[in-house]
Formats: C-alpha cells, sequence, structure tokens
C-alpha cells in the first residue's frame, strides 16, 4: 500500500511541476503529447493547460484513494484497486484531454 502512496504522490508533484515549469515548446522535452496535441499550436496549448490541471487533480483523487486504501490494510480488494485505479485515473485524464482536442 506504501507503493501507492508514493505513486499517488509522484502524479501530483508532477502536476504540480507541470504548473510551475510550464512546457514552452512544441516539440519540448516534456509536456503532453498526442497527434492530436502535435496538430496545431493552439491545439498543443490546450493539451498543455489540460493536462497540467487534471494531473492535479488526479494526483490529488489518487493520494485520498491511496490513504483510503492505506486504512483498509492488506485486504485482497485494496490490493487490486491500489493496481486499477491509477491505471484507471490516467486512462481517464488522456481520455479527457483526447476528447477535448477533438471538439
Amino acid at each position: 500500500m506504501i507503493d501507492y502512496l508514493v505513486t499517488s504522490s509522484i502524479v501530483l508533484l508532477v502536476g504540480l511541476a507541470f504548473n510551475l515549469y510550464p512546457p514552452t515548446k512544441l516539440h519540448g522535452k516534456y509536456g503532453y503529447r498526442s497527434k492530436a496535441a502535435l496538430k496545431s499550436k493552439e491545439s498543443w496549448e490546450l493539451a498543455q493547460r489540460l493536462s497540467k490541471m487534471y494531473i492535479v487533480v488526479a494526483g490529488i483523487i489518487s493520494l485520498l484513494i491511496a490513504l483510503t486504501l492505506y486504512y483498509f490494510g492488506n485486504s485482497i480488494i485494496a490490493r487490486l484497486l491500489s493496481v486499477i485505479l491509477p491505471i484507471g485515473i490516467l486512462i481517464f485524464v488522456i481520455y479527457l484531454i483526447e476528447r477535448r482536442l477533438r471538439h
């Protein structure tokens, strides 16, 4: 369970780092990069704004879930959720950004 707390904290810290040091170049070394995001400068800027906001929210939600699972201990359900939920949250973040970029 501690690993999920660490992972959630890292997701939150990455989101905060994106807010403090946002990507500045379209083809820079970091930032949200997908085919839709790299289509135009406007798409890229929207993707960066959305990703830094959604990643912070995802980190906070993941951390709250991790603390809840930590409270329940080493039950099979808690262990299963600690694997499935972080992946699901990140997939959902990507889905939200891509959906927004296409509209």
